[in-house]
């Protein structure tokens, strides 16, 4: 444990954990049974004492100061790409920095990257043509309103025999699918992974994708962090 988790109390270390998986305030808050107020105050606290402004400052210190022991190659992966993510890159550098990132660090095989769309009524996704084809539209009415309300989504294996499946299969997202709202760039807001290893994703995947994700925000984006942090 590095000097500055020492100075941290056992529940700002509880919260500096749910901040390190991407969770967001309002998950911390359900989560931890406090309510959104307390732990923002908290936040206030951890931010000063590690002399940081955000949670992505707050990542970047803590790896930097505490080296991990050399058996946990796959933290010290995540950790070590996390840091080497840059906020300030053009957009299709950090958008491939991003794709590299998701393909290192979790089981993804397939990256791609949508902005939403209204169509008529419905609210679809159209794909970025960096990283699918021209044209793409996906209107996977569940998949897509979970990703809306919830910020992430996953769609099983077993689910992928229905349209959603199908749909999301005609563009290279076969196996399990994971969905994440974010803004690495102005014109991307969801990231699609799937087509993982074994047909399936493991349990740190979706906040491992979740968390590179949040990391890339556009400064638009980072404010917006900021804000609900």
């Amino acid at each position: 444990m590095t000097t500055m988790q020492r100075e941290f109390s056992r529940r700002e270390r509880q919260i500096v954990c749910a901040l390190c998986e991407a969770k967001a305030v309002k998950d911390i808050a359900r989560e931890l049974q406090l309510s959104v107020n307390t732990v923002k105050d908290y936040l206030k606290t951890i931010y000063r004492k590690a002399q940081v402004h955000s949670a992505r400052e707050l990542m970047r210190k803590m790896s930097a100061g505490d080296p991990l022991p050399a058996t946990d190659g796959g933290l010290a992966l995540l950790l070590h790409t996390a840091q080497r993510l840059s906020l300030e890159a053009p957009p299709s550098e950090a958008l491939a920095e991003l794709h590299t990132a998701i393909r290192h660090c979790t089981r993804a095989r397939r990256v791609s990257f949508w902005h939403w769309l209204s169509s008529g009524h419905q609210l679809c996704l159209a794909g970025e043509t960096s990283s699918t084809r021209p044209g793409s539209l996906l209107r996977a009415e569940g998949f897509v309103r979970q990703l809306r309300e919830r910020g992430w989504a996953r769609l099983e294996r077993q689910q992928m025999g229905g349209v959603e499946g199908r749909e999301l299969a005609a563009y290279g997202l076969v196996g399990e699918v994971i969905g994440v709202v974010g803004s690495p760039t102005p014109r991307v807001q969801v990231v699609l992974a799937g087509d993982p290893l074994e047909g399936r994703f493991g349990p740190l995947d979706a906040p491992t994708i979740r968390l590179l994700v949040r990391l890339v925000h556009a400064e638009s984006g980072m404010s917006a962090l900021r804000a609900s942090a």
